[in-house]
């Protein structure tokens, strides 16, 4: 039996489960959710830990069962293609839904206002990070760009 396998694949996993477990960085962040716009309006922050490397979506779930003013949001996956990686879209946060055209839920870093460069599906909130999902007027953000 050839021990010297076994023992590299071993080793080759220990390595791999300290580079993954690197990537994780402990510590909180702080999650929001902001309607200004229409009825009902609210503004609410958590403060939660970073667990492990899930995307946004892990935590809005997360929140929706500990939280009772998170009540619930909706979204559509649009499957992978050739060109795209495939994401879920949020249309929906505490029962107040876009309006096609006028509205949208964006995805944003709350203290500087910008949009993320990714979606839910993609984001991976990080210790010290400030997210927050902002009920945006399309024609405002048209005026920005």
């Amino acid at each position: 039996m050839d021990f010297s396998f076994n023992i590299n694949f071993i080793l080759m996993v220990f390595v791999h489960i300290g580079v993954c477990n690197s990537l994780i960085t402990k510590g909180e962040f702080q999650y929001s959710i902001k309607n200004i716009l229409n009825e009902p309006k609210f503004f609410l922050t958590v403060t939660l830990d970073v667990e492990y490397p899930g995307n946004v979506l892990h935590y809005m779930e997360a929140v929706c069962d500990t939280y009772q003013e998170f009540t619930n949001f909706s979204m559509t996956y649009f499957p992978k293609s050739m060109h795209f990686n495939g994401s879920y879209y949020v249309s929906a946060i505490n029962g107040v839904e876009e309006v096609p055209g006028e509205t949208y839920w964006e995805l944003i870093e709350h203290t500087s206002g910008k949009q993320m460069q990714v979606g839910a599906s993609h984001y991976k909130p990080r210790a010290g990070d400030h997210v927050a999902w902002n009920l945006t007027s399309l024609s405002a953000y048209q005026a920005q760009s």
